[in-house]
Parts: C-alpha cells; sequence; structure tokens
C-alpha cells in the first residue's frame, strides 16, 4: 500500500498502474474481474505501464483489492476552499486507504 500511496503522491501515473496491476495479480486477475465487471485481459493491458484505464476501472479495481482513494490537503500547497455549491465536509485527503 505504501507504494501506491508514494505513486499517487508523486503523480507518477505508470507506477500507480503498475502497483495497482501488482495488487490485482497478488489477488487474482480472474477473481478481480469477477468482481469489477471487467474482462481480465483487459485489466492486464490497462494496468500495464502503457495502459490508459478509465477511472471507474481504477475506482473498481481499488475496491475489489480492498482499498479506497482518498483525498486531504497537499501539506505546502495552500488548500482552495470549495465553493458554496460544492460545500461537502472539508475532508480534501489524498491517498489509498484500506477498507
Amino acid at each position: 500500500m505504501k507504494a501506491l500511496n508514494d505513486a499517487l503522491a508523486r503523480a507518477d501515473t505508470s507506477a500507480i498502474k503498475e502497483t495497482l496491476g501488482q495488487f490485482a495479480r497478488d489477488r487474482g486477475m480472474s477473481q478481480v474481474a469477477r468482481e469489477t465487471g471487467l474482462a481480465r485481459e483487459s485489466l492486464y493491458r490497462s494496468l500495464d505501464s502503457k495502459g490508459n484505464p478509465e477511472f471507474t476501472t481504477i475506482l473498481k479495481v481499488l475496491s475489489s483489492v480492498g482499498l479506497r482513494l482518498e483525498v486531504k490537503p497537499d501539506e505546502g500547497k495552500t488548500e482552495t476552499q470549495p465553493a458554496e455549491s460544492d460545500a461537502e465536509p472539508q475532508r480534501a485527503r489524498t491517498g489509498v486507504a484500506a477498507r
């Protein structure tokens, strides 16, 4: 999980895909395919460093391997305030957390 969080913090899309792909392979790509409703071959291609997965694919795979995406403020950068219409509890966190 640390490798994925580190890749997310660096915005290293290749490392994100490769790490998430490794999580999926460790769980069993066939199992992940069943749980996500996506084709196994498509998952292999999407989670390759050269793949271009849809955001929904990333979210489905994260869920399948027992993780979720969470947003938090980037320390060292100024936090922007959401517009009134976007008002949601102020939980701006980025990272992956286990369920």
